[in-house]
C-alpha cells in the first residue's frame, strides 16, 4: 500500500490516477486528438445507423394492416364483436367534473 492511499476517497483517487499515469507511460499511449475523437464518434454513429436499419421493419414487410384474415372475418360475422353504443353512460363527456369553486 502506498503512502498516498490512506483509504480515503481522495487517497484512492490519487492512487488510481498514479497507476493510470504509470500504465499510459509504460504502454506509450498518447492522448487522442480532437480529430481522432470526432472520427471515432462518426464511425460509432455510422455503426448505430446500420444496426438500426437492420431492426427497422420496411413497409413491404408489414403486411396488410387493417384487412381481416379469413378466420378473423368469420369470427366478426358470427357476432362475437358487437358495435359499441356511442351514447352509453360510460362515455366521458366531461359532466362528471366537480366544480370546486
Amino acid at each position: 500500500m502506498f503512502a498516498e492511499n490512506d483509504g480515503t476517497k481522495e487517497g484512492r483517487k490519487a492512487e488510481r490516477d498514479r497507476r493510470r499515469a504509470d500504465h499510459l507511460k509504460d504502454q506509450n499511449v498518447l492522448p487522442k486528438t480532437p480529430e481522432e475523437i470526432a472520427e471515432m464518434e462518426r464511425k460509432r454513429r455510422e455503426r448505430m445507423h446500420e444496426e438500426a436499419e437492420k431492426w427497422n421493419m420496411a413497409s413491404e414487410d408489414a403486411g396488410n394492416t387493417g384487412d381481416f384474415t379469413d378466420e378473423e372475418e368469420d369470427i366478426y360475422e358470427e357476432g362475437y364483436f358487437e358495435e359499441e353504443d356511442v351514447d352509453s353512460d360510460n362515455s366521458d363527456n366531461g359532466d362528471d367534473v366537480m366544480d370546486l369553486d
